[in-house]
């Protein structure tokens, strides 16, 4: 079995067990690293942050049905499980709306006045037309909104603020 086919099997196989423990897929990988093989699980919620319990559950939950597909690949490999984490990309829409109020990181397809990374917080998304702004924040607490539609964005994560991090 080919490396890309196991990762369509293995979602084929654990997705109805993780919609049951209410976890979703958010990324299926397997790769060669420095360490060998290693397929990687990335759990989600809707409601709620993945903790370490929560991986070690779905990992207990997956382990002995993955097995068998993995043991048609040759050689070793690493199997683990694991969230999306504090700097997840933003992968939808929908992502933009769970995060709203949230510190970001955008990059945009193409530049504003020469600039194509902007750091702010998503406010005022409308999903009708997939729109949002980005409050951006600066030393003086002064706030300057930039209005943007989700096809503008080229890539999207949660950061955290250090400004904010610094005054606690």
């Amino acid at each position: 079995m080919k490396d890309s086919g196991v990762v369509g099997k293995i979602k084929d196989l654990i997705e109805p067990i993780l919609e049951d423990m209410g976890f979703s897929i958010f990324e299926i990988t397997f790769r060669g690293e420095r360490t060998g093989k290693v397929l990687r699980v990335v759990i989600d919620r809707e409601d709620r942050d993945i903790s370490v319990k929560d991986c070690e559950m779905v990992s207990t939950a997956i382990d002995p049905v993955i097995d068998p597909v993995m043991q048609m690949i040759d050689g070793k490999y690493y199997f683990e499980v694991s969230s999306p984490g504090i700097n997840r990309s933003l992968r939808n829409f929908q992502d933009f709306i769970r995060f709203s109020g949230r510190f970001t990181r955008i990059k945009l397809h193409n530049a504003i006045n020469g600039v194509k990374t902007f750091r702010g917080y998503i406010v005022n998304c409308n999903p009708k037309d997939q729109t949002f702004e980005l409050e951006i924040r600066d030393e003086k607490e002064k706030h300057e909104k930039l209005s943007l539609r989700y096809s503008d964005v080229s890539k999207a994560h949660l950061e955290i603020d250090i400004k904010e991090v610094k005054k606690i």
